[in-house]
């Protein structure tokens, strides 16, 4: 699994707190641009399985169990910063290509496309030289 992901689209989770003996659990609302690192902390709970220390936005972190950071992936709410590396690498090829034809609708979608995720990329550069 990647270690480094982005939230391209908005959701609620709800994550366990080990901060003392009592059990509970607080809702995080992500939004779009947020960003995950998967850190090497882990905690193993039993009959539930491995709990991951997620950093989020380089401020504060939590656990998350490593099926729903999956889940979130599959379902595309993550990206990860290879996946979104790639994006831009493609839609620049579309872009690139689209001129070439000289064919401005498909330039123009692409450009669009490329710039919202070339968007995402600058925020987790930004990020990352705030750190």
């Amino acid at each position: 699994m990647y270690s480094s992901f982005i939230v391209t689209a908005p959701f609620k989770h709800e994550v366990e707190c080990f901060c003392s003996d009592v059990k509970h659990t607080n809702t995080i609302t992500f939004r779009k641009g947020d960003h995950l690192y998967l850190t090497e902390e882990k905690r193993y709970v039993d009959d539930i399985g491995w709990y991951f220390k997620v950093l989020i936005n380089d401020m504060y972190s939590a656990y998350f169990i490593i099926t729903d950071l999956e889940k979130l992936y599959q379902m595309e709410y993550l990206h990860s910063l290879f996946d979104i590396e790639l994006e831009i690498n493609y839609y620049q090829y579309k872009v690139n290509q689209a001129l070439d034809e000289k064919d401005e609708e498909t330039f123009t979608d692409y450009v669009t496309k490329l710039e919202k995720r070339q968007k995402l990329l600058q925020n987790k550069n930004k990020s990352a030289s705030a750190r």
